[in-house]
Order: C-alpha cells, then structure tokens, then sequence
C-alpha cells in the first residue's frame, strides 16, 4: 500500500478538506468514503472534529454534536473547543 494511504496521511488529507473547501455535501461525501480506509484511525480527533464541523455545515446538529463528543472522550484536552462547538451549535 502506498504510504499517502496509511491512515496518518488520510488524517491530514481529510484535515485540508476544511480549508480547500467545496460545498458541504462534497465533503460529506470524500468524508464518509475515506471512512473504511481509516480503519482503527476512525476515532482520531481530527477526523472527528473536521466530520462534526461539516456535519455542522449540513444542519445535522445532533450528529454533530455526538461527533464532538467522541472527540473530546478520545482527548480530554480538547473539551474546552468541544463545549464551544457545542455551545455555538445550540446558539444556532
């Protein structure tokens, strides 16, 4: 397998999709495709955080939110972020 597809390499892939951009259903998409090469790397905080945050984009608050939570659960250091992910999506 080539190294650009070990799951480290799809992480920072996956976390460049949120500044490239495209419209949030694309990303939605490349998201959910490279979900099975992740394998085990499915509950990084990055992948995390970038599906919530597209999730987000999509009107999808609750999949979102459970998202964020399971960043925060895999890396405690990240609640302060998640509380106000979580707090900017009930604002909204």
């Amino acid at each position: 397998l080539p190294s650009a597809f070990e799951p480290e390499k799809l992480v920072e892939v996956i976390q460049r999709t949120e500044v490239v951009g495209g419209s949030a259903r694309e990303r939605e998409r490349f998201l959910e495709t490279m979900k099975p090469a992740l394998g085990s790397w499915q509950r990084e905080t990055t992948y995390l955080r970038v599906l919530a945050n597209n999730k987000a984009d999509l009107g999808k608050k609750e999949e979102a939110r459970n998202l964020a939570r399971l960043a925060g659960e895999a890396d405690p250091s990240l609640r302060p972020e998640i509380e106000k992910f979580l707090e900017s999506l009930n604002a909204s």
